[in-house]
């Protein structure tokens, strides 16, 4: 059997192999574990330690991403070499225009990592087995069965680049879910939570968000599809401003194919978008929402937690450090994601994609607040199922799901029925009349992939639902 191994070897040897012009070579060590249970039963409970590598390779000659598991070390140089095969594709920061300033040449460095040690990682499944007392203890209070899903993974990263590059990275995630329905069906209500570890999760009050309602004894209201005042939590705003985060590429705008394109040409960047003083931003460095803070690109293939390629990223690229920026602030459009070649093509501020979200710059008030400041409006829990149907407005079609309330005069007086939406995030930007307090919330649909945001509610004067909806008790 194959002594596996180290990852810095892994990088250092697959760089030694290399013939490419340039070559990039990223090891991904990811450990995670996970439990799902259904009322008292345990339907899905284990733990996983996976190694990906990652060779990108270019040059005149062309080149490719090829990613694979590497048990061999005779697979490692059958990895480099793939990487190397011809292709019509534009090689890493090729894709300056014919007449422009040259693609800028690949990030350097002096080959050697950081002496400093990775934080310590405790295995995913001792994290995980912290929690189950607490589970427990929440089954036995709560007000119908009682559902969830929990999962901690450390994803270690260590990159390397015949330019000289060296970087490494750990990060931990643990993400939990509860999902709570009454004994009939009829009634449902979700929660969820990120954090570095469990033990920083408020696990009481997601317990009270997926039961307190539930406890109450609310009538069900059919009400027709139509424009209603909303309030949308936190962790629906932030599946509608992790959209408006994906489609914010600078070329893509500039070339007229997004909502941030200016009619006639160029970018909108500088118009006001939101009608409220808000603030989109990341930073590498947020407290509670650290992340990774450098570029690390896989170049045409998903990285190792799922993540789709993203514009702002190029292996050319991979190591740069990432620093604080705003996406939007005080309401207006000042960045859109741009790599160095595509910074120097369009002429536009180098800006690369960080992985964390914010929205701020609204009140201090609370989602509960601000409930008991509403004449009448439909509270709205979460979204699923969220798809664009027009790139050019970044029109969303999606659905509620697990809670949707009637509030009236102050309070939740009932239970509502499902809906289909059609709205536009940018579009509910400058619509909004009310931002509450920020707080670290994970999206329904998008924060198993991107969990690091942090959203504020909002008010909605007229939220456009087009149907009725299946509810997800029925």
């Amino acid at each position: 059997m194959n002594t596996p191994l180290p990852p810095q070897e892994i990088v250092e040897r697959a760089l030694s192999l290399s013939r490419a012009a340039h070559c990039d070579v990223i090891v991904d060590d990811t450990d995670t574990a996970w439990l799902r249970w259904a009322g008292d039963e345990v339907t899905a409970n284990g733990a996983s330690g996976t190694r990906r590598v990652t060779v990108i390779s270019s040059g005149p000659g062309g080149g490719a991403a090829v990613s694979g598991t590497v048990d061999d070390p005779h697979r490692l140089e059958e990895l480099v070499r793939a990487s190397e095969a011809p292709t019509d594709a534009p090689a890493a920061g090729e894709t300056a225009a014919a007449g422009s300033t040259a693609a800028p040449q690949p990030m350097r460095g002096d080959g050697a990592f950081e002496s400093a040690e990775l934080p310590e990682a405790a295995p995913a499944r001792d994290r995980l087995s912290a929690l189950i007392p607490e589970l427990v203890r929440a089954r036995g209070r709560s007000h119908g069965a009682l559902h969830g899903f929990a999962q901690h993974r450390t994803g270690t990263a260590w990159l390397g680049t015949t330019a000289g590059v060296r970087r490494r990275h750990r990060l931990g995630t643990s993400t939990l879910e509860l999902y709570t329905r009454t004994p009939d069906g009829a009634r449902t209500a979700w929660a969820g939570a990120v954090a570095d570890g469990f033990h920083g999760m408020d696990l009481p009050g997601l317990e009270a968000a997926t039961t307190g309602r539930l406890r109450q004894p609310l009538p069900y209201r059919e009400l027709p599809p139509g424009r209603y005042e909303v309030l949308l939590s936190p962790a629906a705003v932030a599946d509608l401003m992790t959209a408006v985060y994906r489609a914010g590429g600078a070329a893509d705008a500039t070339e007229g194919r997004t909502v941030f394109a200016r009619p006639g040409g160029g970018t909108r960047i500088g118009e006001t978008l939101a009608a409220l003083p808000l603030n989109l931003r990341s930073d590498p460095r947020e407290p509670g929402l650290e992340c990774r803070p450098f570029v690390l690109s896989h170049g045409a293939v998903s990285d190792a937690f799922g993540e789709a390629v993203q514009a702002g990223a190029d292996p050319a690229d991979n190591g740069m450090p990432l620093s604080a920026t705003y996406w939007m602030k005080d309401g207006a459009l000042t960045s859109l994601l741009a790599s160095r070649a595509d910074a120097a093509r369009l002429g536009v501020p180098v800006r690369p994609a960080v992985g964390n979200l914010v929205l701020d710059g609204g009140t201090d008030r609370s989602l509960t607040e601000m409930i008991r400041s509403t004449r009448r409006a439909l509270l709205i829990s979460c979204l699923w199922y969220i798809r664009p149907t027009d790139v050019g407005t970044l029109t969303l079609t999606g659905l509620t799901r697990d809670g949707v309330h009637l509030v009236e005069d102050g309070r939740v007086t009932a239970y509502v029925n499902d809906f289909r939406f059609a709205e536009s995030p940018v579009s509910l930007l400058s619509r909004a009349v009310e931002a509450g307090r920020t707080e670290r919330a994970p999206a329904r649909e998008s924060g198993m992939h991107f969990p690091r945001t942090a959203m504020p509610p909002l008010r909605i004067p007229d939220f456009r639902f087009t149907a009725r909806a299946p509810s997800a008790g029925s």
